[in-house]
């Protein structure tokens, strides 16, 4: 009895043991991947960076969901953005109504020929820029289909790691960060990139 008790603990041991290395090595597989992956970045973008510390914490494991719920949140601060824009161009083509309604009684047709010009000119630019909105709407509603029918119990990984780094573009500007960072991989250990969602103002 003693000696099979003594088995147990020791096939216990030998089990988390595996499972430790297992998890050291994935955390150091996973830190590799993203700090290569934020130096091809500022390669591609002509610029550098150099890391003073770039220091793996933890990895756990969480639902996919979290990741399309990222994806979600940051298609949603760019529509609040551009929502904010709108509101701005809906302010000037305003003001350049009474500007043309006050020249328009003043009979000053220069005045009313200029403001007149603005108002198209900010018209087509509004009319983009709820062109982008309704795009990014539509971007939503693809996450949204994707998340309702996937698993919910589909599970990914969420990388902590703690990075202190000098990034320096292609004009000599340089920035520096001190952040802990949160990247998602998939169990294959791929890094679950979220693409850049932003989108430049209409001209």
């Amino acid at each position: 009895m003693k000696k099979n008790i003594f088995y147990l603990i020791l096939s216990l041991l030998l089990i988390s043991c595996n499972l430790e290395n297992k998890y050291e090595k994935n955390l150091q597989t996973m830190s590799d991947i993203f700090k290569q992956y934020m130096q091809d970045n500022a390669f591609k973008d002509n610029s550098t960076i150099d890391f003073l510390i770039f220091q793996p914490i933890k990895y756990d494991t969480v639902f996919s969901i979290v990741n399309d719920i990222r994806l979600m949140n940051a298609y949603l601060k760019e529509m609040e953005r551009h929502n904010k824009q709108v509101k701005l161009n809906n302010l000037k083509i305003e003001r350049e109504v009474s500007l043309f309604n006050l020249c328009k009684l003043t009979n000053d047709r220069s005045g009313m020929n200029s403001s007149k010009r603005d108002i198209t000119k900010l018209k087509k630019i509004q009319d983009k820029e709820l062109k982008i909105l309704d795009d990014i709407s539509k971007h939503m509603d693809e996450i949204d289909s994707i998340v309702k029918q996937k698993d919910s119990t589909e599970i990914i990984y969420q990388l902590k790691v703690f990075v202190k780094a000098t990034f320096k573009d292609k004009n000599g500007n340089s920035n520096n960060v001190l952040d802990t960072i949160y990247p998602f991989f998939d169990t294959n250990l791929k890094l679950l990139t979220t693409p850049n969602v932003s989108v430049e103002f209409a001209e």
